[in-house]
């Protein structure tokens, strides 16, 4: 579930126009817009669906 809602967000942030943030930048915008428990995640859950979805060349 987290790893879904990550993916969707940064898709929707890249819809956006918003395609070039710093890490730390994307975690604290995904933390604003993630509701309850969903915004608590490691870095390292976020690295690993940043590197996910830089395979298919999504980011």
């Amino acid at each position: 579930m987290l790893f879904k809602r990550l993916k969707e967000e940064i898709i929707a942030l890249k819809d956006e126009g918003r395609v070039v943030m710093r890490f730390n930048e994307l975690r604290e915008t995904l933390q604003l817009r993630l509701p309850g428990e969903l915004a608590r995640f490691a870095d390292a859950e976020l690295r690993a669906v940043l590197t996910l979805l830089a395979g298919p060349g999504v980011v």
